[in-house]
């Protein structure tokens, strides 16, 4: 048999493997068939990749076969090992290069959904001027006697010259969807400032109080000043503290404020409530248009872990999940059955860890499916 017939024999063998692997579709769309075809023709190939696998033995095989052999039988042997060979390297060829390109093709389309994530904001100055903010080392001296130094750890205000009188001038940090910030004030408070948030604040604290505006979410760790209490203003109310450590989650589009208090001791109050304080491990939650706030004992790792890149879920809604998912990810979520919404799940995540792997143990354990298109999670019951 020559070399030729025994390479259409094993290509239309190799054929008849794909075809039982593949359906038709997936044999037409499968880009390495014609290359592991061709390479059937490569004997120098055919051999280095038998040696790799360490499947066959050939200067074995052919001492045995020249003892006592003739010339015919040692050629047929030789012919038939060659075919036997070619399906061999064929098939692990074709299972190594369909198992990479479903991979490639899984990791290309989850990469297309995963922003750049990490240290990120933008700082607009009271003049005006804006500066994109991430890791990168900066330091500005500012006409106040304050300079502003940002490196890897975030954004630090220092007073270097002690002027009796200063004009309060007001920055705002805006942090994206997909990036955190972290923020050491003039007073030396620091500010942890999660996705899709804004805090404005005087470059230099004057006066009785210390206040600053929150939109979106951030951890506070105050530094203690009994002579000038620290204020949190938001659209629902304000949070007062002397010195402590609490969260804030005040977000537009959820219509109410959610204070986490981890130690110290805080109070919250507006026009319609009358002040009420918070005890370190609980959370307090006020609703737009409520007449009274609701007070709850909670685990606050699971409030706060953000700031250490854990996403913490306990018995919330698949509604809830997915809306800080789609702030950190920077993705569109579209819910396809909105009975899905009600959904609860308690899990963790970490913020840097590929989302897929957490839309599988939802599925595993909900009659819910996730499908990832570009930068868009369509979320639908199973078929």
């Amino acid at each position: 048999m020559r070399w030729d017939e025994i390479y259409d024999k094993s290509k239309a063998i190799v054929r008849q493997v794909i075809g039982q692997v593949l359906d038709e579709e997936s044999q037409g769309n499968f880009e390495g068939m014609e290359n592991i075809v061709k390479h059937l023709q490569d004997s120098d190939y055919l051999a280095g990749e038998l040696k790799k696998r360490e499947r066959y033995d050939y200067q074995e095989a052919f001492r045995n076969l020249k003892q006592g052999e003739r010339r015919r039988n040692r050629l047929r042997m030789l012919t038939i090992t060659s075919s036997a060979a070619c399906i061999l390297v064929a098939a692990s060829l074709l299972v190594c290069q369909w198992d990479k390109q479903d991979k490639r093709q899984a990791r290309l389309a989850e990469n297309k959904m995963m922003p750049v994530r990490g240290m990120k904001a933008v700082l607009l100055k009271a003049s005006g001027d804006e500066l994109q903010l991430d890791e990168r080392s900066l330091r500005v001296e500012g006409d106040n006697g304050v300079v502003m130094a940002v490196d890897s750890s975030g954004l630090q205000y220092e007073i270097i010259t002690d002027l009796s009188v200063r004009e309060l001038e007001y920055n705002t940090l805006s942090v994206p969807r997909g990036g955190v910030y972290q923020l050491t004030l003039a007073d030396g408070t620091k500010v942890w400032l999660n996705s899709a948030s804004r805090l404005i604040y005087p470059v230099v604290f004057s006066g009785n109080t210390r206040e600053v505006t929150l939109v979106g979410e951030a951890y506070f760790d105050v530094q203690r000043d009994e002579m000038k209490p620290f204020i949190v203003k938001t659209s629902l109310g304000r949070v007062k503290v002397l010195g402590t450590r609490f969260n804030v989650k005040v977000y537009p589009e959820e219509a109410s404020v959610i204070t986490t208090l981890v130690d110290g001791s805080v109070s919250f109050g507006n026009e319609e409530v009358m002040e009420t304080k918070l005890l370190p491990g609980y959370q307090l939650v006020y609703g737009k248009g409520d007449s009274i706030v609701s007070v709850r004992a909670v685990n606050v790792n699971n409030y706060v872990g953000w700031r250490d890149n854990q996403l913490c879920f306990h018995e919330e809604t698949l509604e809830d999940i997915m809306r800080v998912l789609a702030r950190w990810y920077d993705v569109e979520v579209i819910f396809e059955d909105e009975g899905l919404r009600q959904i609860e799940f308690s899990g963790n995540l970490d913020k840097y860890e590929n989302i897929s792997k957490f839309f599988k143990l939802f599925e595993l354990g909900a009659d819910v499916q996730f499908v990832i298109d570009n930068k868009m999670i369509r979320i639908r019951k199973k078929k």
